[in-house]
């Protein structure tokens, strides 16, 4: 029913008022049906921006510490290329000591730079391996940041390549120690 004019012309009756309190009735239930689905759906479109939110959040620390990591392995890297200076330093130094023994003697001391020598050249080529390695670990991780993905998929094979490098910087550790082991019995013996 739709109001007209002429209600509104002639006196006032209660049908007339019925009528009227009916349509104004059948004119707010239906907004506030609308009302309802509109609210549904605003709750919908919260919870799906709410969702994307937090995954950008957890994205975002994921990033953080991706950016820690590749800091840390580039620190790792220059750390490496300064202690091979120093232990090729060092090796220079031994020679130089022992090439510069009075007499001229062969014997010991030959058998022992030998030794040092293979020794520095494997613990070299090592570090020529693991640098390459981090360089490359460190090619994935720009690689990872330039496509800043979600995917959960490849977060967890970028966290098994992360492992697989903290595998690596532990076995460089390790042959570090045996160097310097290696070299104080070298000048144990020498001094």
């Amino acid at each position: 029913m739709s109001l007209n004019h002429s209600i509104y012309a002639n006196k006032l009756t209660f049908q007339n008022l019925d009528e009227i309190t009916d349509y104004f009735s059948q004119k707010m239930d239906e907004h506030m049906n609308t009302f309802h689905l509109q609210a549904e759906e605003m709750n919908k479109w919260l919870l799906s921006t709410s969702a994307v939110t937090s995954k950008l959040g957890e994205m975002s620390k994921q990033m953080d510490f991706l950016n820690f990591l590749q800091n840390n392995i580039s620190k790792s890297l220059n750390y490496i290329d300064k202690e091979q200076g120093n232990l090729e330093e060092a090796i220079k130094t031994i020679e130089c000591d022992v090439c510069c023994v009075p007499g001229g003697k062969e014997g010991p001391v030959d058998e022992y730079r030998q030794i040092t020598y293979t020794t520095a050249e494997g613990i070299n080529n090592t570090f020529l391996k693991f640098k390459q390695l981090l360089e490359e670990f460190n090619f994935q991780v720009a690689e990872v940041e330039t496509k800043k993905s979600g995917d959960v998929a490849q977060v967890d094979s970028f966290a098994q390549v992360l492992q697989a490098h903290l595998q690596q910087l532990e076995t460089i550790e390790l042959k570090i120690i045996q160097m310097r082991s290696k070299l104080s019995r070298i000048e144990y013996f020498f001094f």
